[in-house]
């Protein structure tokens, strides 16, 4: 096989594996929105925005519309330095 049918076939299949391994799509934006930072980080939204909250990941932009920095929160991700996991509370 050719590098350029090796290629192609990297195009093709490249959609379905993330589909099936459910990878966000990448995108070029240097901010992400709440909603996209807990899809790529595999969180839900309130985990996002408990981060920001105690200062583990900086949000900014306007109240209704919060931007996170892709590079902080691939940083944070890589870092290992926040746990997914909300604390339990104990009353």
């Amino acid at each position: 096989m050719s590098e350029g049918e090796l290629a192609r076939l990297a195009e093709l299949v490249a959609p379905l594996v993330a589909a099936e391994l459910r990878i966000a799509p990448v995108r070029t934006s240097e901010f992400v929105t709440v909603t996209e930072a807990a899809e790529l980080a595999r969180v839900t939204e309130s985990t996002v925005r408990r981060w920001i909250r105690t200062g583990a990941l900086t949000g900014g932009g306007s109240p209704g519309r919060v931007l996170i920095d892709r590079a902080e929160l691939s940083g944070l991700l890589a870092g290992g330095r926040v746990s997914t996991r909300p604390r339990r509370r104990y009353r």
